[in-house]
């Protein structure tokens, strides 16, 4: 471990905390409850997250526990997606959607019980808008992952105003319209 001055118990609790919501929005009611299907806990993740970063800390140029936290997250949340995502290639799931608009609003109330299968398929479609911007993804994360719906709850998670979400929307709403664009025109030449 390079620099001495890390705080690894703070990080370690903040991603387990992370790590855990993801997880109970799973059905998983404790850091150490086992995603089903998948041997790996909360609990877990936020230690592959850490041991991935000690391996390759050369590589990263984090100057505050911060950055390390926001990198470590971006790691557990690709390892998170990676599980669900062999889960989901386990169970054979039907949607009826016939269009890919891929669009936050059109996402149902999560009291509905939706199937995990169209959110990761929602966040699928949605990630590559993002263009690896983070504040995308975490608003993609608010609402595929915690599911948050409302400007507000969204704002609340992310600690931003509602002002800076709506600016997003409108960012991957852009983003969304100018790739129909793109295909369409693909289509039509």
């Amino acid at each position: 471990m390079g620099t001495p001055d890390i705080n690894w118990q703070s990080l370690l609790r903040r991603l387990i905390a992370v790590a855990f919501g993801w997880f109970n929005s799973r059905g998983c009611n404790d850091d150490e409850a086992m995603l089903p299907g998948t041997g790996m806990s909360a609990k877990e993740l936020a230690f592959k997250a850490r041991l991935e970063f000690i391996k390759n800390e050369s590589a990263y140029h984090t100057k505050s526990d911060e950055d390390r936290f926001r990198l470590m997250v971006t790691i557990m949340r690709n390892d998170f997606f990676d599980l669900v995502k062999r889960l989901e290639t386990k169970r054979t799931v039907f949607l009826n959607s016939t269009t890919d608009d891929g669009g936050l609003e059109n996402l149902p109330d999560p009291n509905s019980g939706f199937a995990t299968a169209e959110a990761a398929s929602v966040a699928r479609t949605l990630y590559p808008l993002a263009e690896g911007e983070q504040e995308l993804l975490d608003l993609i994360d608010a609402v595929v992952i915690f599911g948050c719906r409302k400007r507000k709850e969204i704002a609340d998670l992310l600690e931003v105003s509602t002002q800076e979400i709506t600016n997003r929307q409108k960012k991957l709403k852009y983003r969304r319209a100018r790739r129909q664009q793109m295909i369409t025109t693909k289509l039509v030449s």
